[in-house]
């Protein structure tokens, strides 16, 4: 088993990671922690190398160069993964403390057909409602998620929390995908599935869930969500018809209370409607919650679902123009994929 990390100035989250890593109750002999420095100018590798002069699991690397073109993260992956030497690979960010079980729950989903498991990350809690919103979006993400895996059609994953087999990422690699800033996740799962010769599955337990300590702002909740709206283009083209029917939903609901504010009878029909699906949405985020052990704060769920169908208004567009931002380095909003492309 190798856990991957990929690191780039991260000296405020690395070391607590770390030792969460090495408190894992999976068999210490069976186990290595490969942290790729990506280029950090601040203390990261510093601390990194404490921990692999006191516990032989942990080693460091650096990211070499990137002639592909790959997405940076991407290409700190890439170089981590030729540093391991477990049938297993499992990513996970700086900013993340796995739970204690999380390597015995997670390998053990493993069955004969099984290439790749994937688990939720949950947005740590504070009282800001930005958090809130984030969390409840989060939520629904993972619900998504496990729930198209369950359909045997997986849409997502979360690069927080992914464990694929050594032999699925030598048959496919990110592919032509890679140069993308994004999606070494949910572009890698979708890859997988088309590809047909392994089954992905979906770990929905409290033992298999991430904590994710990242820290909230407007700014970087939007270059974030820009980032990953930015990959949408090479999902597979069922995906992006479904995505775009979803637009197109929250597009009306957007234009429907705008209309409504000057028709009585359209805002009613808006206020029927946006009821109908806060209670849908409000019953399934509390039966995912229920079933990660977690408490969210359900206050903002009436102020998300106003606020979600204009964010989307906003964001798409943003997301296909002008450029997109990982860990200080941008670049032009992916291109299209090439004629013939296959994820």
């Amino acid at each position: 088993m190798s856990v991957l990390v990929a690191a780039r100035n991260e000296e405020e989250n690395i070391g607590t990671c770390v030792e969460a890593l090495l408190a894992q109750d999976y068999p210490q002999d069976r186990v290595e922690i490969i942290i790729v420095d990506d280029a950090s100018t601040d203390r990261t590798s510093a601390i990194v190398e404490h921990f692999q002069e006191i516990d032989p699991r942990v080693r460091m690397i650096q990211a070499g160069p990137n002639p592909e073109g790959l997405g940076p993260k991407k290409n700190a992956i890439r170089w981590g993964i030729r540093s391991c030497k477990g049938e297993i690979l499992i990513t996970t960010d700086a900013d993340c403390t796995p739970p204690k079980s999380w390597l015995t729950n997670m390998v053990s989903c493993f069955d004969k057909g099984i290439g790749a498991v994937a688990g939720p990350s949950i947005l740590s809690a504070n009282n800001s409602w930005l958090t809130g919103w984030l969390q409840l979006e989060n939520l629904g993400n993972i619900a998504i998620y496990a729930g198209s895996v369950g359909l045997g059609f997986p849409i997502g994953a979360q690069g927080a929390n992914l464990a694929y087999r050594s032999q699925v990422w030598d048959a496919l690699g990110f592919g032509e995908s890679g140069k993308t800033f994004s999606g070494d996740d949910d572009l890698f799962v979708q890859r997988i599935a088309r590809d047909g010769r392994w089954k992905v599955h979906y770990s929905l337990e409290s033992s298999a869930t991430v904590p994710h300590r990242h820290h909230v702002t407007g700014k970087n909740a939007v270059s974030q969500k820009r980032r990953h709206l930015s990959v949408v283009r090479w999902y597979r083209p069922e995906i992006v018809v479904l995505a775009a029917l979803v637009a197109a939903y929250h597009a009306l609901l957007a234009l429907g209370l705008v209309v409504g504010l000057f028709v009585l009878p359209i805002f009613l029909t808006w206020l029927f409607c946006s009821a109908i699906k806060t209670l849908g949405d409000g019953l399934i985020l509390k039966k995912a919650a229920a079933r990660l052990e977690i408490e969210l704060p359900w206050r903002w769920l009436p102020v998300a679902e106003i606020l979600r169908p204009w964010a989307m208004l906003l964001l798409i567009p943003m997301s296909l123009v002008g450029q997109v931002s990982w860990k200080g380095r941008a670049r032009s909003a992916a291109p299209a994929p090439n004629p013939g492309e296959s994820l």
